[in-house]
C-alpha cells in the first residue's frame, strides 16, 4: 500500500505548492489536496539538498528528466504491507479462486498472476506460499510484481524479512519456504523463481497480459476517479476471459462500468470478468 503525506512548509506557497501536486498527479495518479499535507517539505528538502537546488530548480529539472521523477515519487511514498494482511482475502484464494484458476488453466498449465503494487515484496512472497501449496502438481504459476517504489523492490527483492516481519507467516510456511539467517529469514530461492519484480507506474500501459488473478490492494484509494478507472481498465484489458481481481477492503467498483462483477463469496468479496 502506498501512503503519500504532504505538509505545507516554509520552501513553498500554494502556487507552487499545487505545481508539485499537479505533477504527482499527473506522473503517479496519486491524488491530494492541501487539506491533506504533512511531510512534504520535509521530504523534499533532502532531495533539494543532495541536488543543490532550490524548489522551483528542482520541478523544472523533473520536467526534463523522468528518472528523476521516479527518484522524487519513491521519496514521497511510504509502503505499509505485511505478509498474509487481511485474512479473508487469502482463504477467499485458497478456497475459491484457486480451485476456480484450476479448471481454466489452459495448455501451458500456467497460471498467471500480477501483484500490482507490490511494495516490499510481502504480498508476492503470500501469494507464491499459496499458490505453490495449493496447485496440482501439473500446474506451476508465474507472478509479475510491480511497484513505484525502487527502494520496495530492492527489498522485495533480496527476500529478507525480519522475525517481526515474518509473525504472520503460517509455521509450516515459515519452515517450507524460508532459511533462518542472523536477525531474521530469507526466501528461498524455489519460491522466489516464480516472482518477477519489476518497476511499473499503473498510470503507464502494462506491456504483459493474459493474466488470470490481478491483485491491488490499497493502492487505489490514493487514486482520483479519473486515474482510478483508467487502471481498472487496464486491468480489464490485461486479463484473461476467466480472470479474477482482489482489490483492497476500503476499494469498491460499485456503481462503475468496468466489466468486472462483484462476487460474495464465502470468505469475502472479490471481482470476476465472467458473470454468473
Amino acid at each position: 500500500m502506498i501512503v503519500v503525506y504532504i505538509m505545507n512548509g516554509e520552501l513553498f506557497d500554494d502556487q507552487l505548492f499545487s505545481l508539485y501536486s499537479t505533477l504527482i498527479d499527473k506522473t503517479s495518479g496519486i491524488h491530494f489536496s492541501s487539506a491533506n499535507r504533512v511531510v512534504f517539505e520535509s521530504k523534499i528538502r533532502d532531495l533539494l539538498r543532495q541536488r543543490k537546488m532550490g524548489p522551483m530548480e528542482y520541478y523544472r529539472y523533473l520536467q526534463k528528466d523522468p528518472e528523476e521523477v521516479k527518484v522524487f515519487l519513491d521519496a514521497l511514498t511510504t509502503n505499509l504491507t505485511s505478509f498474509f494482511r487481511n485474512q479473508s482475502n487469502w482463504d477467499s484464494l485458497q478456497y475459491e479462486i484457486i480451485p476456480e484458476l484450476v479448471k481454466h488453466a489452459g495448455k501451458d498449465r500456467l497460471i498467471r498472476i500480477w501483484s500490482a503494487g507490490c511494495s516490499t515484496g510481502e504480498e508476492p512472497y503470500s501469494l507464491a506460499m499459496t499458490f505453490d501449496a495449493g496447485l496440482p502438481a501439473d500446474i506451476s504459476y508465474k507472478i509479475i510484481a510491480c511497484d513505484l517504489s525502487l527502494k520496495s523492490l530492492q527489498t522485495a527483492s533480496e527476500g529478507f524479512y525480519s522475525d517481526e516481519k515474518v509473525s504472520k507467516v503460517p509455521e509450516e510456511y515459515l519452515k517450507r519456504y524460508f532459511n533462518r539467517e542472523e536477525g531474521g529469514y530469507r526466501v528461498k530461492k524455489e519460491l522466489k523463481e516464480h516472482i518477477v519484480f519489476d518497476y511499473h507506474n499503473l498510470m503507464n500501459p502494462m506491456t504483459l497480459g493474459n493474466f488470470d488473478l490481478i491483485v491491488c490492494r490499497n493502492v487505489l484509494i490514493y487514486f482520483d476517479k479519473e486515474s482510478f478507472l483508467k487502471v481498472i481498465r487496464q486491468f480489464y484489458n490485461v486479463s484473461a476471459p476467466h480472470a479474477f481481481l482482489i482489490l483492497g477492503h476500503s476499494e469498491t467498483l460499485f456503481n462503475l462500468n468496468t466489466g468486472f462483477f462483484l462476487k460474495k463469496g464465502k470468505y469475502g468479496c472479490y471481482y470476476t470478468k465472467e458473470k454468473d
